[in-house]
């Protein structure tokens, strides 16, 4: 008599599942669309990026996080001044910061290769990287 798998408890292995990631970091940025589109076309279904970074990013950050901090005192100021208190000191500061530029690939480039068609490298425009940093400031306010 065979007994139902449900009943025994066991598991059946039915197939498997592979995936493997790449990163890759380029200097020539006139290959990078290339790139993409060879990906896709060999195959590769699920394509992120690219993540710009900058090489070395501390100058711009920097920047970000001073405008980041006199903004927050400018509106913490005009709180106060609302509110008929002045700011004091800082008591607290919490900070992130990030480079980032995120493409967009339409349906443009699945339903071409879904037709079959060569697939057409995507515009890449690394001019568009913004630094941006947050910064959250608390400061003990007196009357």
């Amino acid at each position: 008599m065979r007994i139902p798998i449900e009943q025994t408890n066991q598991e059946k292995t039915t197939g498997y599942r592979a995936q493997n990631t790449v990163t890759v970091t380029f200097h020539d940025l006139t290959v990078i669309g290339d790139v993409f589109a060879a990906v896709t076309e060999a195959g590769a279904d699920n394509v992120y990026g690219p993540n710009w970074l900058l090489s070395d990013d501390n100058t711009a950050i920097t920047e970000a996080l001073t405008k980041a901090v006199a903004n927050a005192r400018m509106k913490g100021e005009a709180l106060a001044a609302d509110q008929g208190v002045k700011l004091g000191e800082v008591l607290v500061i919490n900070e992130s910061s990030a480079a980032n530029w995120y493409p967009v690939y339409g349906d443009r480039v699945t339903a071409s290769y879904a037709k079959g068609e060569s697939i057409a490298a995507p515009p890449i425009n690394p001019e568009n990287l913004e630094v941006t940093a947050t910064v959250t400031v608390t400061y003990r306010m007196s009357r």
